[in-house]
């Protein structure tokens, strides 16, 4: 009698997790898919000054 009611939660569990646009839970909300190029390249730019101008002797790359 227990086998059943396990046999019959797994089943039902299976059946609920089934989706059939399984493609929308893959996409981020919160992420642009498209990203211009002028913005990459001055926020490159940033932590390029950022990296070598800072006082930390751990991350100072002045010999770069």
């Amino acid at each position: 009698m227990k086998n059943k009611y396990i046999i019959l939660l797994v089943l039902a569990a299976f059946m609920a997790s089934c989706t059939k646009s399984f493609e929308d839970f893959n996409t981020s909300k919160k992420l642009p898919a498209v990203v211009s190029g002028e913005s990459v390249f001055t926020s490159g730019q940033k932590e390029l000054v950022d990296h070598l101008s800072t006082p930390n002797v751990n991350l100072n790359v002045f010999e770069l």
